[in-house]
């Protein structure tokens, strides 16, 4: 498996608000929307996402996930002075439980231990991702809504 990251670009928008409705239409579908109705929340919900990662984390690099020259995700982190932020981690369904996360947050990690800055990120309660995490380390440092704000420490 060869995965590699490579920028986002304003070309990549629509590609990165598939994986968005990937990730979050069945949490919607669940609560009984579809249709129009579906489409329009999952539209909006994605331009306040991506209102709120600009606003709070300007230094953050989104890039795209290319798994064997095929884009499958996006990783998004920033660089702030104290931490790095693993702001989102999204793929597409065919590609998740096959290790692609564990490889990112791993080498994330990796980079962490160097700079000697913890990693810090928000997971939804109910996400499966926060076992890969735990996994890594991370202990829940604070409920934050329907979040678990986690750090992971440098070794």
């Amino acid at each position: 498996m060869n995965i590699e990251l490579r920028p986002a670009t304003d070309a990549d928008w629509p590609f990165i608000e598939s994986v968005f409705v990937s990730v979050r239409a069945p949490e919607f579908e669940a609560a009984g929307l579809s249709g129009e109705a579906l489409a329009n929340l999952l539209a909006m919900q994605f331009r306040a996402q991506r209102s709120h990662y600009a606003r709070a984390y300007p230094e953050g690099e989104d890039r795209i996930i290319v798994r064997d020259g095929v884009d499958v995700g996006e990783w998004i982190t920033a660089e702030l002075p104290d931490e790095l932020r693993l702001v989102d981690i999204s793929l597409l369904p065919d590609y998740r439980g096959q290790g692609v996360g564990t490889l990112l947050v791993s080498g994330f990690a990796e980079r962490a231990r160097a700079l000697q800055k913890p990693v810090v990120l928000h997971v939804e309660m109910n996400n499966p991702a926060r076992r890969l995490y735990e996994r890594f380390g991370f202990e829940i440092e604070e409920e934050v809504g329907m979040y678990y704000r986690m750090r992971c420490q440098p070794a």
